[in-house]
């Protein structure tokens, strides 16, 4: 009932509780570069501090983002830099930052193209058919890793966590983004 009430901010809670739903603005990101390349996408999700730090629980420490339609991560699978990514907490910032999400920015409009051209619709079309090509969940988690810190498995944070981010249903996403331009 608070999630719905509440336009100014987000939740994450733990174990496997509530989510945070990001529509990434493909659309306008492309706008106006539409022969250039992305080198980087990077964005910051800002916790809003406990108002009692006695009672807070533990912020989840670890994020996965993935695309909404792969959210229900099969055992075994990883992040693949392409369309999942995960990130830790950064307590000196207050942040959760995802330093180039590029590869799944060009991914969703790649596929959005190569779909839409298939099914011989145009690309408005076919978003109006695929309501979710654009979104991301970010689910905590837990990660466990090798000698090499290479990430093994990913499994859902069973502690009782929760954080509480800048954001909502008024708030756009601030994404830095670096084009390149090539001759």
């Amino acid at each position: 009932e608070l999630i719905e009430h509440d336009t100014q901010c987000t939740y994450l809670k733990t174990p496997a509780g509530v989510f945070t739903e990001i529509t990434l603005p493909v659309n306008e990101i492309y706008q106006g570069h539409l022969n250039d390349s992305i080198s980087q996408a990077q964005f910051s999700l800002y916790r809003y501090n406990a108002a009692n730090q006695e009672s807070a629980f533990e912020v989840p420490q670890t994020l996965l983002l993935v695309r909404k339609q792969d959210m229900y991560f099969e055992e075994g699978k990883v992040p693949d830099e392409k369309t999942s990514y995960v990130t830790s907490f950064n307590s000196s910032y207050n942040t959760y930052t995802f330093s180039n999400i590029s590869n799944l920015v060009s991914y969703c409009k790649r596929e959005r193209n190569e779909e839409s051209a298939k099914a011989g619709i145009t690309p408005e079309a076919w978003e109006q058919q695929h309501q979710d090509w654009n979104k991301v969940v970010l689910i905590p988690v837990e990660t466990n890793r090798d000698n090499s810190n290479n990430i093994v498995s990913v499994t859902h944070d069973m502690g009782l966590g929760s954080a509480k981010l800048v954001g909502g249903a008024t708030d756009k996403l601030k994404i830095q983004v670096i084009y390149s331009t090539f001759n």
